[in-house]
């Protein structure tokens, strides 16, 4: 399920990769590696919030952002193991920026301070949108 979400991701078919993604959370819930899943899942609910709004101006599926964020954290608490904490912290920096997205720049800046403060992969990225707040 997981190689087909990722294809569909591929193929920019959000729904069909949210679904197969979903079936590979519910297929395999006791897995270690559950929260990259997760983490994929994430991404797709913000690509896809993206998507569905086309016009003149930026603006975003709520429900979608919403989804997203809920993904990240639900992969944050499941990546216990140790081995992948830098996965944490790009979890943190895309809920930062979907809190952007969203308009919430309260809990945006929390998160994109917590990728600077443990200097994650996205921590310059995270610096430039705190700068900007």
């Amino acid at each position: 399920m997981f190689q087909r979400g990722l294809d569909a991701i591929d193929r920019k078919d959000y729904n069909s990769a949210i679904k197969y993604l979903s079936d590979d959370v519910s297929n395999n819930k006791s897995d270690e590696s559950i929260f990259y899943t997760h983490f994929i899942l994430g991404i797709t609910y913000v690509n896809k919030a993206e998507n569905d709004f086309l016009g003149l101006f930026k603006s975003f599926n709520k429900e979608d952002v919403v989804k997203g964020i809920e993904n990240f954290e639900k992969s944050i608490d499941l990546n216990n193991s140790g081995k992948f904490d830098n996965l944490k912290y790009d979890a943190h920096f895309f809920i930062g920026k979907s809190y952007l997205m969203i308009d919430d720049k309260i809990s945006a800046r929390k998160h994109l301070q917590s990728v600077v403060d443990n200097k994650g992969s996205y921590y310059k990225k995270a610096e430039e949108l705190l700068k900007e707040l």
